[in-house]
């Protein structure tokens, strides 16, 4: 980059316990990932942030999503699939705006990552894998912050669909997208209301309640994409509709009985 300039990196990230992840933890990983950012050596001046202004207070705020469309460049982790990170990195994504991805190496994505690949790292944080991660995002960072000063049409994920136009948004359009907050407020409450009736249950196998969401809904939608219809309560009512459950969520896997799937089902059917 020829002159020196200001350029922001956000970081969106768990930062509750959830599950074998203590707040310990993410505070650890995410004092990782700001050294890291601060201590890139170029011709720029790089500030990171976290894209809260202060603790998840239950609800995805408009600063976050501000947040999330003005940084030049926002450093995702995956780890865990917490849902508020998976919706602040669907609204990056939809905005067509450079990301990095990282995972620990217990986390399975649960999409296509030929197209943004994420770098892993190992749960426990040991050093050797936490100083490559270092090296990693440094190179990724350096690289696509480059790549887009250089290219005029730089898409770094709608690219590889098609030709798509994003709209340009400013601050104040953003803060007046009430709806868009509201929508995704509501799912919120959702995911808390389902994940409350999940955890009533410990499943057989330890998973995060976050998890067995996703599995759920992900079924639903393939099932809906599949017969064209959308999604409601009635289709607890349709036998092809329940083995399809059970062949793409393995619920003994999840769950102690049937009955705890169909509990859930029902809840997340309910608030289509």
């Amino acid at each position: 980059m020829s002159n020196k300039q200001t350029v922001t990196c956000g970081i969106a990230m768990p930062i509750s316990a959830a599950d074998e992840y203590s707040e310990e933890h993410w505070a650890e990983v995410r004092n990782i990932l700001i050294d890291t950012i601060k201590n890139i050596n170029n011709n720029i001046d790089l500030r990171v942030k976290p894209v809260w202004e202060e603790d998840y207070v239950n609800i995805i705020q408009k600063s976050i999503v501000n947040n999330i469309y003005q940084n030049d460049i926002v450093i995702f982790d995956l780890s865990s699939l917490n849902p508020n990170v998976m919706f602040e990195l669907g609204l990056r994504l939809a905005f067509d705006k450079p990301v990095v991805i990282i995972r620990d190496n217990q986390t399975k994505l649960p999409f296509d990552t030929t197209i943004i690949e994420a770098l892993t790292y190992d749960k426990g944080l040991k050093y050797q894998s936490i100083e490559k991660l270092k090296k990693e995002i440094t190179i990724r960072v350096l690289a696509t912050l480059k790549e887009k000063e250089e290219n005029g049409n730089y898409s770094p994920f709608l690219k590889s669909f098609g030709t798509f136009y994003t709209v340009t948004l400013n601050s104040d359009d953003i803060n007046s997208e009430d709806k868009i907050i509201n929508m995704l407020s509501n799912i919120q409450e959702d995911l808390r209301a389902t994940k409350k009736i999940i955890s009533l249950t410990p499943p057989k196998v330890k998973y995060d309640p976050d998890y067995i969401i996703y599995r759920l809904q992900n079924a639903i939608n393939l099932w809906c994409k599949k017969e064209d219809c959308t999604q409601n309560k009635k289709l607890m009512e349709n036998e092809s509709f329940n083995q399809w459950i059970i062949d793409h969520t393995k619920p003994l896997n999840l769950f102690d009985n049937h009955d705890d799937l169909r509990r859930a089902l029902e809840l997340l059917l309910s608030q289509s």
